[in-house]
């Protein structure tokens, strides 16, 4: 939780910030140009692990029995640019295609073919990840941002994401923090969106 308060501190909004989540609802398309590429970040991540695997003599710091211990759903999926074998950065990536939609209390991100809903009342929310397990959530929109915390019981940990949305004229900036199990870096990524409608 220190880790993504201060995640959530350094985001400043600025004046042409959005003044509601009404504001942030609209269609987004992604622009790879301006934005980091998760491939890339996951690709970076595995030489990490590989290093230290070489260095320890082990397995690294990956979940029991190695690849995809992420899965798909929940917090949110990337099957967009880069994604490896089609599974891409499910937890760290949105999709290319962004529809939200909005209220006073609530932000629904059209994510492919479900939609996540998260209620802006700064409660903890629980949910079912369809395979099971139990994602927790916290979201609120404060100083034009929309904060989101999530996180997710594994059996080889906690698994932690902290995500803003911030809408300024036609630009969506969504940052993401994902905090992984024995980990100790975060994972950041930065998706830059511009309106289409």
């Amino acid at each position: 939780m220190v880790a993504g308060a201060f995640f959530f501190a350094v985001v400043v909004a600025p004046a042409a910030s959005a003044q509601s989540p009404a504001d942030l609802a609209g269609l987004w398309e992604l622009d790879p140009e301006a934005s980091d590429d998760p491939a890339d970040v996951m690709q970076r991540v595995a030489a990490e692990d590989e290093d230290r695997r070489g260095a320890r003599g082990g397995r690294g710091f990956g979940p029991p029995g190695g690849r995809g211990g992420m899965g798909r759903g929940g917090m949110g999926r990337g099957g967009g640019r880069g994604a490896p074998g089609g599974g891409g950065v499910p937890l760290l990536s949105l999709p290319d295609l962004l529809e939200i939609e909005a209220d006073a209390g609530e932000l629904r991100l059209v994510l492919d073919e479900r939609v996540q809903i998260l209620y802006l009342d700064g409660e903890e929310h629980a949910r079912e990840d369809g395979r099971g397990g139990r994602i927790t959530s916290v979201a609120e929109f404060r100083g034009g941002i929309a904060r989101v915390r999530e996180e997710r019981e594994l059996p080889f940990g906690k698994l932690e994401l902290f995500r803003t949305l911030q809408a300024t004229d036609d630009v969506l900036v969504v940052r993401t923090e994902l905090k992984m199990p024995r980990r100790g870096d975060p994972l950041l990524l930065r998706s830059v969106y511009r309106r289409l409608d």
